[in-house]
């Protein structure tokens, strides 16, 4: 059963596919023309009419079978330079359309093609995302590559060099972050602190497993550790202060950490972990900051009395 096309509202199609019966053997799936070297049968005296063309389009809606949407949609999409936006406008033509065909009982096709266009346009996306996302992939790791990090560490020759270089990877990825995001592969900035935490916990094993050090023949074995009237925090912020005014040159924080470790001691502990001490250090406790203060106006004031000796 046809339509009443008086009643048709229009859209403008950019491109249209058709097909020369005289050339090919035509099918339910394809609009064609009258034959070869001839006008498609949607003109009028060699010009295009949009009308007859969309006359077409729903007249197709009408007269296909379910099981032939897709063969429908992809021989269209397959003869049309930007299919996507082949099916938008079908699509359109469709919704303005929607009173036309359910006011002839055809309800059903009209779903139906609703829904064939919507399955043909996610195809049509998820071919051009996998696309993308493969170029975007090989450009991310053109320029934050893992194994090329790994491959570097194991030219420098030590863990302050090494730690050095992956902080200075991280920054420069997070100053030149990509806008886009992957969800198949882990950001940049979280697999160099994965590495940086591994090049931690094999520091540590590397200073626990040490055997210790015994002192050559015919010297003195090192003092016992000094016991301090400070805490740990309080003992850190002291070194720090001095780190702070230069006093102790900004390369060797580490080794000054477990200087104070190895050769001091509280009232609370005996032995002292060093990278408890280089936590304080790096981050000092307000208490501590607040004691340290005091003890700091004090040496002034001893200072300013020496000095009237």
């Amino acid at each position: 059963m046809g339509l009443h096309f008086s009643e048709l509202t229009l859209v403008d199609f950019p491109e249209f596919a058709f097909s020369d019966f005289t050339q090919t053997e035509t099918t339910d799936i394809e609009i064609t023309a009258e034959g070869l070297g001839c006008n498609p049968d949607f003109t009028i005296e060699g010009q295009v009419s949009m009308k007859n063309y969309c006359s077409a389009l729903l007249q197709k809606t009408v007269d296909l079978t379910h099981r032939r949407w897709d063969t429908f949609l992809a021989w269209q999409c397959d003869h049309v330079k930007k299919p996507f936006v082949w099916l938008q406008r079908f699509e359109v033509l469709l919704v303005l359309n929607e009173s036309l065909l359910l006011r002839h009982n055809f309800s059903d096709k009209y779903k139906t093609a609703r829904a064939h266009i919507e399955r043909a346009r996610r195809a049509i996306w998820q071919s051009i995302s996998e696309e993308l996302e493969g170029t975007i992939t090989e450009l991310y790791h053109l320029h934050f590559n893992i194994h090329e990090v790994k491959e570097q560490l194991k030219l420098l020759p030590d863990f302050a060099d090494k730690y050095a270089y992956l902080l200075e990877a991280k920054t420069g990825y997070l100053q030149n972050k990509p806008t886009f995001s992957i969800t198949t592969i882990v950001p940049f900035d979280v697999q160099i602190d994965l590495e940086i935490e591994k090049l931690r916990q094999l520091e540590e094993l590397i200073s626990t497993s040490l055997p210790p050090q015994l002192p050559p023949p015919n010297e003195e074995a090192p003092a016992s550790k000094i016991k301090i009237n400070l805490s740990v925090a309080e003992l850190a912020y002291f070194f720090r202060a001095m780190y702070d005014l230069d006093l102790i040159p900004r390369q060797y924080k580490t080794e000054v950490c477990k200087f104070i470790a190895a050769s001091f001691q509280t009232k609370q502990s005996g032995d002292i972990s060093w990278r408890s001490v280089k936590n304080h250090f790096d981050a000092p406790m307000p208490k501590a900051v607040d004691t340290c203060y005091e003890k700091f106006v004090h040496l002034m004031q001893k200072a300013k009395k020496d000095l009237g000796k």
